[in-house]
Order: C-alpha cells, then structure tokens, then sequence
C-alpha cells in the first residue's frame, strides 16, 4: 500500500527538520537558505520532537537535591539559580539550545 499524500507530506517535513537539525544554523538562515517560512519550520519542528526518538538527551538537576549515581555527561552547564543542565550527547548542543541556556543563564533582572 503506497503512502498518502498526507503521510508523504509528513515524511517530507521530517526530512527537512532532521536536515536543519545537522545543519547547525540559526533557524532564520536556514529558512532563507531554502526558501521555508519559519513558522511552518517551528511548527513540523514541535510535530517531529513528538514523536521522534531523537529528542535530546538531557537532564536539569536541582544541585540542592541529593544526588543518585548518574552516568558521566557530555557536557554540563552549571547555572546562577544553582541548577544544572547535563547533556548526555555533546551532539545535542543546536543553536537553539544554546540560546536556551544563555537565557537560564543570566542572573534575575538582566537582559541580553
């Protein structure tokens, strides 16, 4: 049984975001560089991270919690509220998360 258009339409979408997401580019340059308005991107973006298994592997710890014994992380970023972000996959880190934790990252009140 051959796809329908609305399976071939997502399966299209889907190639898309996983090719963005190597890309490593903003998502506006991305957009301009292949013609994609980027609200559609967000939109398949928020579709693929629903049911992909390729979400990020990555966990935000309360460093006043006790701690288990947890796996060595990739990469750990330590914030000013005491938190922590520890990615398990150093290929997880996308510009976009990147800008996420700059943001967490800045004390109260500050602005970028």
């Amino acid at each position: 049984m051959s796809p329908t258009h609305q399976e071939k339409n997502v399966q299209k979408w889907f190639e898309t975001i996983k090719d963005y997401l190597k890309s490593g580019l903003d998502k506006e340059i991305y957009c301009e560089r292949h013609d994609i308005d980027a609200q559609r991107l967000i939109y398949w973006l928020g579709r693929y991270y629903e049911v992909s298994k390729d979400l990020i592997p990555a966990s935000v710890v309360n460093s006043n919690a006790p701690q288990m014994i947890q796996p060595q992380n990739a990469c750990t970023f330590k914030l000013v509220s005491g938190n922590e972000v520890n990615l398990n996959n150093s290929e997880s880190l996308t510009p976009e998360l990147m800008r996420l934790i700059r943001v967490l990252a800045m004390p109260a009140g500050a602005t970028q």
